[in-house]
C-alpha cells in the first residue's frame, strides 16, 4: 500500500524557459520506492502544475522516520532524455502524531479534499435575528459580528446606533435567544439545495465567536460566550493573556448605552468546554473538516493529535485549516484575490459583498451573480484552490 512522504512544504520546481512534453515525475530515496509516478503531458514556460507521486517505505523503514529524498523530472526522447531534480527531506510514512506543531505539520489535506473544488459555508446564529451589517459600502461590516459591534459606538457599521434605535438600550444580545427558534429549518431541504447547486462539501458554522453552540452536546449546560464569561472575576484563571489581568477581563460587564455595570449572576464551573465540544464534533458527529477561525492561544495540538491518529486507524481522511493554531493542511484567504499556489488553499467569501451572516440591508442585485460565481470558481480551480461560498 502506498504511504505518504510529508515534507514541511510542497516541493516546487520552476520551469522558466523550456517547452516540455511527456514529463515523468518520480521520487528517489534510500528509504522509499516510487509506486505510482506521475506524468504531465505538457508544461510550457512559466506554467505551473501540481502532481502527486505515490511512494512507500522500503523494508525496515519505520513509518514516521525522517528521511531524505529527491524529486526527479524527466522529459524528452528516449534517445536524448532531459532530467531535473530537487533534494528535500521529510517524514517517510504516516507515524503517530504527537501534540506538537512540528508533528502536526507533517499532516496533509486528503485526496478527496484535493479532488473536490466547491463547498458551501453556512452562517446561522443569534446574529441572524437582527441580521444587520449596514448597507454594502464603506460602512458595511460582517453581520455575524453584531454582538460585538453593538457595544462600539464609534464603529463605522453603526450597529450600536441601530441596536439602540431598534431594540432599546436595555435589550442585551442574549435577549435574541428567545427569537432564535429556527422553526422552519429543514436539513434535508438544505442538503438538496447544496446538491442541486453542484457543491461537493458543506461547512456549517457550529459555534461562532459569540459562543452559541448549534449542536447537541452531552453536557447538560447550554453554553453561551466563554466559560466563564470574560467579565467574570474568575476569568483571569482561564484568560488568553495575563497582560489583561485587572485591565479588562475580570471586570463587571457594562451596558454600552448607559455605562452602568450589569449585575453578574454567576456561572457553572466546568473543567473545560472548548475541547469537549470539539471532540464531540470529531467522534460523535464524525466531522471530516475542522474549520477554525482567528486562532489565538489555544490547546489545538492536544485535541488534533489524538483525532488524526484515530482517523488514520479508522481509515478516515480528515483535514483542518490554518486557523486552528498549528499551520494547518490548507490556507484560507478571505474575500481575497486569487493567484497560483503549490500548497492547497481555499478562498472563502459570501454571496454578500462583505458579510457571511445574513444582512437584510443587502439588496438582491448586490449579491454575486451566477456569472460571477462561475468565474470565481474557475479562477480558484485553475490556481489549485477550492471555493467555499457562503450561502447564508
Amino acid at each position: 500500500m502506498s504511504r505518504s512522504l510529508s515534507s514541511s512544504s510542497p516541493i516546487q520546481m520552476s520551469n522558466a524557459l523550456t517547452w516540455a512534453d511527456q514529463l515523468d515525475v518520480s521520487v528517489e530515496s534510500s528509504s522509499l520506492e516510487t509506486t505510482t509516478p506521475s506524468t504531465l503531458l505538457r508544461l510550457g514556460p512559466k506554467q505551473s502544475a501540481v502532481v502527486q507521486v505515490g511512494v512507500k517505505n522500503k523494508a525496515g523503514v519505520k513509518p514516521g522516520t525522517q528521511c531524505d529524498a529527491k524529486a526527479v523530472v524527466t522529459w524528452g526522447s528516449k534517445d536524448d532524455p532531459k532530467k531535473s531534480s530537487k533534494d528535500f527531506s521529510g517524514q517517510c510514512g504516516i507515524g503517530d502524531y504527537d501534540a506538537s506543531e512540528s508533528s502536526l505539520g507533517h499532516h496533509r489535506n486528503p485526496d478527496w479534499f484535493n479532488e473536490i473544488k466547491s463547498g458551501i459555508f453556512f452562517h446561522c446564529g443569534l446574529y441572524s435575528v437582527p441580521a444587520f451589517g449596514n448597507k454594502p459600502g464603506p460602512k458595511q461590516d460582517y453581520a455575524e459580528w453584531y454582538g460585538f459591534r453593538m457595544t462600539q459606538p464609534d464603529f463605522p457599521s453603526e450597529t450600536y446606533q441601530y441596536h439602540r434605535d431598534t431594540y432599546g438600550e436595555n435589550f442585551d444580545y442574549d435577549d435574541f435567544v428567545s427569537n432564535f427558534t429556527a422553526a422552519k429549518f429543514d436539513a434535508e431541504e438544505w442538503m438538496n439545495l447544496v446538491a442541486n447547486a453542484g457543491a461537493q462539501y458543506v461547512v456549517p458554522v457550529t459555534k461562532h465567536h459569540d459562543g452559541w453552540a448549534l449542536f447537541d452536546f452531552q453536557e447538560s449546560v447550554r453554553t453561551y460566550f466563554s466559560m466563564p464569561e470574560s467579565f467574570n472575576p474568575a476569568y483571569v484563571k482561564y484568560g488568553w493573556d495575563q497582560h489583561w489581568k485587572g485591565n479588562y477581563f475580570g471586570r463587571p460587564p457594562t451596558n454600552p448605552y448607559t455605562n452602568k455595570s450589569i449585575e453578574y449572576t454567576g456561572y457553572v464551573e466546568v473543567d473545560d468546554i472548548q475541547s469537549p465540544q470539539i471532540e464531540a464534533l470529531f467522534y460523535d458527529y464524525e466531522t471530516e473538516i475542522l474549520w477554525c477561525d482567528i486562532g489565538g492561544p489555544n490547546k489545538a495540538v492536544d485535541v488534533l493529535a489524538p483525532w488524526l491518529n484515530w482517523a488514520r486507524d479508522k481509515g478516515r481522511q480528515v483535514t483542518f485549516n490554518d486557523r486552528c493554531g498549528p499551520s494547518g493542511d490548507y490556507s484560507t484567504p478571505e474575500y481575497a484575490g486569487i493567484s497560483f499556489k503549490a500548497s492547497k488553499f481555499e478562498i472563502n467569501r459570501g454571496l454578500d459583498p462583505f458579510s457571511f451572516g445574513y444582512n437584510f440591508m443587502t439588496t438582491d442585485d448586490e449579491y454575486l451573480s451566477g456569472e460571477e460565481i462561475v468565474q470565481t470558481l474557475v479562477d480558484n480551480v485553475v490556481n489549485n484552490g477550492n471555493l467555499l461560498l457562503n450561502g447564508s
